[in-house]
């Protein structure tokens, strides 16, 4: 695979898991293909089900030997919860885009790494879904659909820019690899408005059945709070799409269970503002209906009105309270190096953080205040903001150890394929039957793992 097709091409090299963990689970991929060989086999003895639950698990099981494991947090949401903006805010810059009408539709990965590693962020599209953009492209150019294209856009204004773009010569889909934090907002503007613009006008075609086969973009972002990149694999943020009122249902909710699934852990956000609506129940019951751990942020607390909803999280898992739109103003201020004690000439990200702070007479605190007195008081925001709490209570966590809380997930999941000690077909199972030996091999992981990761907040089982 080329690099430009391959998003993993642009990540940092990072040390793979321990030699010896490495080795195990060459051993442990062994055994669980020797299970899968035989079952069905005259006088094979396994649990019933175990061939459908270990499956799943081989393509994870012959990669993992590599020693390198992504951890994924799915970023779930019902529309407009700010969760593009809290993101944003994890990252310290405004990469992803976000706007008053609802903008995301394919879901985006991103991956933190230390500011060391990579300068600027870099956004690598893969091909097939360069070749899926293009062609609904194409479809929605052509003459037969410029009136739904035209009435689609009376009823959402804001992609009358994905419309113009169509009416161009040499319509085209997204370039393999952007970089810089305002290009790449741009890319993905484009390719998500182009994306609404189809499902709105296209829905009476087969779009729904086109849009699994789009992965997800991934971006590659430097970020402050990584000094050096993890060992052992990376933290991946996705960023997905929520419930969307104003299209057909289900339009969105395959790409949202697709990450679900694929995800080993949820980040759910909920909007302050909006409690106990449908849209939030929606995404709570998609969320709670897998066995993964649920990590929860009530969002928008900053703008409230009822003190109660500010104040309490939904019962899933351990959360946080956030004002991600403040704490992203403030992060924007932090990231960049201090100018001096001017007086003046505020850069933009100061401008837009005094906004957020004095958004009566901000121009007078421009005037007055200077570059170190603005860094302070962005900094009291940003403690403030709740995104700290985030980053400490589940980001970072993490992202120390990517691999070996993948490590833990995977090795949980085997667990639940057979239980060596059950009786089969009215006898217990020998001491070499496949799925005793998979047992056997998972144990010994297991406690190595234990040793090598004492430190880090795993339970492992």
């Amino acid at each position: 695979m080329s690099e430009t097709a391959n998003p993993r091409a642009v990540r940092p090299r990072v040390m793979p898991l321990p030699h010896d963990l490495c080795w195990m689970l060459s051993s442990l991929h062994t055994a669980a293909a020797k299970v899968l060989a035989s079952a069905g086999a005259a006088g094979a003895t396994s649990p019933a089900g175990t061939p459908d639950r270990l499956r799943p698990l081989l393509p994870e099981l012959s990669e993992a030997p590599s020693g390198r494991l992504d951890y994924r947090i799915a970023v779930v949401a019902p529309m407009k919860a700010g969760k593009s903006t809290l993101l944003n805010a994890v990252l310290s810059r405004e990469l992803l885009p976000s706007r008053g009408p609802a903008m995301t539709v394919l879901p985006t990965c991103v991956v933190p790494v230390a500011a060391e590693s990579v300068p600027e962020p870099v956004l690598t599209v893969p091909g097939s879904t360069i070749e899926g953009v293009t062609a609904l492209a194409h479809r929605l150019a052509r003459p037969g659909h410029r009136p739904a294209v035209a009435t689609a856009v009376r009823r959402h204004p804001q992609l009358a820019a994905a419309e113009a773009r169509l009416s161009g010569t040499g319509v085209a889909g997204p370039p393999h690899r952007t970089v810089g934090t305002r290009a790449i907002r741009a890319v993905l503007a484009e390719v998500n408005d182009l994306l609404r613009l189809a499902l709105t006008a296209l829905a009476h075609e087969d779009v729904l059945v086109q849009l699994p086969s789009l992965q997800p973009p991934e971006v590659v972002v430097p970020v402050p709070w990584m000094v050096t990149d993890p060992a052992g694999g990376w933290l991946v943020l996705v960023d997905t799409p929520g419930p969307d009122e104003e299209l057909p249902p289900g339009m969105l909710d395959r790409f949202v269970r697709q990450e679900i699934h694929r995800a080993h852990e949820l980040l759910l956000v909920t909007d302050a503002t909006r409690r106990d609506n449908e849209a939030e129940h929606t995404v709570t019951r998609m969320a709670t209906s897998v066995q993964k751990p649920v990590f929860t942020v009530v969002n928008r607390v900053d703008l409230a009105d009822d003190p109660r909803n500010a104040s309490s999280t939904p019962s899933q898992g351990s959360g946080v309270r956030t004002a991600a739109r403040q704490g992203l103003a403030a992060a924007s201020v932090l990231r960049r190096p201090p100018d001096g004690e001017r007086r003046h000439e505020a850069s933009a990200a100061e401008r837009a953080f005094l906004r957020t702070a004095f958004p009566l007479d901000w121009e007078h605190h421009a005037d007055v205040l200077s570059g170190a007195e603005i860094r302070n008081l962005a900094r009291r925001q940003w403690e403030q903001s709740g995104v700290p709490a985030l980053l400490d209570q589940l980001i970072t966590v993490r992202a120390r150890n990517p691999g070996a809380w993948a490590l833990a997930d995977l090795l949980s999941r085997i667990a639940s394929v057979g239980d060596p000690a059950a009786a089969v077909s009215g006898r217990p199972l020998a001491p070499r039957d496949g799925i005793t030996v998979l047992a056997s091999r998972r144990q010994q992981l297991v406690e190595r793992a234990r040793s090598l990761y004492v430190r880090t907040p795993i339970t492992w089982r």
